[in-house]
């Protein structure tokens, strides 16, 4: 949760830093994006926190936490519900890959390094998982 608000302010403080300390024209489209995206994240990691004290603090839906989050059923709805919209993602990225290639290299080059950074991360998290158990 927390990472979700740092996330958000990294957003802003991104586009801040561009339009005022480096002078870099940003479209109002670009800043609205950024702005809306970074209060965005601010907003749900802040509604998360106050969730998760609120579950804290009392007992009965502490245990009932505890159960939703232990269930296999749930665990395997979850990984099943990730690896989907990962191949999904990948495949996204893979057709703006192809797409754009065409006509905007540095596009193309952004899916790219997503690409490869998705296949490095799968590597070594494989590895490492797999070393753990």
């Amino acid at each position: 949760m927390s990472l979700i608000i740092i996330l958000g302010l990294l957003s802003i403080a991104a586009i801040e830093l561009c339009k005022h300390v480096f002078n870099i024209p940003i479209a109002d489209y670009t800043e609205g994006l950024y702005l809306g995206i970074g209060t965005g994240l601010i907003a749900c990691g802040t509604i998360l926190i106050i969730k998760q004290k609120r579950i804290l603090a009392d007992e009965e839906k502490l245990k009932k936490a505890r159960i939703a989050e232990s269930d296999e059923r749930n665990l395997a709805i979850a990984n099943a519900s990730w690896k989907t919209a990962t191949i999904a993602l990948l495949i996204a990225v893979y057709a703006e890959f192809l797409i754009a290639g065409m006509s905007m290299p540095q596009v193309a080059r952004a899916a790219e390094i997503l690409i490869a950074v998705f296949f490095i991360v799968y590597l070594v998290s494989y590895r490492t998982n797999a070393a753990k158990m």
